[in-house]
Order: C-alpha cells, then sequence, then structure tokens
C-alpha cells in the first residue's frame, strides 16, 4: 500500500497540545483536516490522469485512490493511500520488476505485435502478430513517477497555510461568540 502521511517534527509539545487544545479548535482543525485530505485526493487522481502516468492508462490505480481521517486522543491525521494494486509502490519510487511468465487468462493463446527489428539508418523491419501459448519476461526498470509524494509537495505550502488559518479562525470565532 503506497500512502501519503504528514507528521510534524517536535510532536511532544504538539501532542500535549492537542490533548489540552479546546474542543472548538480542536474541531475546527478536524475539519480542515478533512476538506484539506479530500483535496490531495483529488490531486492524486489527477497525477493519474495523464501528469505523471499517461491518461487512460492508470485508471485501476487512479480509482485505488483512497482517503482517511483519523481522530485520536492525541493526534488527528489525514491519510491518502492506494490500495488493492500491486504496482502502486514501483510506479511511485520506482524500481526493477523480476523476470516472470506471462500465460492466456481469457484465451489459449497470447497474441501481440512483435517489436521489430531496426534496421540501418533508423528505419525498422515490419511488424507481426506473434502467437504464443507462453512467454518469458525478462523483467522491467521501471522509472519514478511519484504521483503522491508530487502532489503532497505541491499542497505542502497550502496544507500549513489552511491548518494555521483554521486553528487562528477557530480562536477568533471564539472571541467573538
Amino acid at each position: 500500500m503506497s500512502e501519503i502521511q504528514i507528521r510534524f517534527q517536535g510532536t511532544d509539545r504538539l501532542v500535549a497540545s492537542l490533548e489540552s487544545m479546546p474542543s472548538w479548535i480542536r474541531a475546527g482543525l478536524a475539519a480542515k483536516i478533512v476538506e484539506l485530505t479530500a483535496e490531495l485526493k483529488g490531486l492524486v487522481r489527477e497525477n493519474l490522469s495523464g501528469i505523471v502516468l499517461k491518461a487512460g492508462s492508470p485508471a485501476r490505480l487512479r480509482d485505488s485512490v483512497q482517503s482517511l481521517v483519523v481522530d485520536e486522543a492525541d493526534n488527528i491525521r489525514g491519510k491518502v493511500f492506494s490500495t488493492g494494486v500491486p504496482y502502486a509502490r514501483i510506479h511511485e519510487y520506482g524500481g526493477r520488476t523480476g523476470p516472470h511468465p506471462i500465460d492466456p487468462v481469457r484465451a489459449k493463446v497470447l497474441a501481440f505485435m512483435s517489436p521489430g527489428q531496426p534496421l540501418a539508418l533508423g528505419k525498422s523491419a515490419a511488424q507481426e502478430m506473434v502467437f504464443a501459448k507462453h512467454v518469458e519476461h525478462p523483467g522491467s526498470r521501471i522509472p519514478e513517477r511519484s504521483y503522491m509524494r508530487r502532489a503532497l509537495a505541491q499542497m505542502r505550502p497550502q496544507i500549513i497555510a489552511e491548518l494555521k488559518g483554521a486553528a487562528a479562525g477557530a480562536a477568533a470565532a471564539k472571541m467573538v461568540a
């Protein structure tokens, strides 16, 4: 599972302040975290709709992106994560796949176009249709295509500013009331 979590350093004082924080400030922060987490999820999905990966190709990955806000006594966490898609992590961080067999799933044979062999002067031979009952894939190098960390980096200044604003706004509203 690929996941983004926002953590602040110096958490001892922060945890103590969250535990002693008035409920109205905590509620304002929680509401803002829900809003920002949903926005971050949308940006991650947008990155998977053609910005980071080709549009159309990662539909299963894009649809697997979820968000969750967890409100506990000592913290409020907004999480954006991908679940149920085994290739989510390798797209986020890059890596290598090992050699593996490819067998037909919905048919008796595999059918694909040959890659065509390069000829002199940048020309290549015509491709041919190939049929096989089994293929050994040699493995691949997958480049890093960060869709989650990229979205978090894009939103980081906004997240910090809006969380500060939510706390200040909740305090100001309470003083007026």
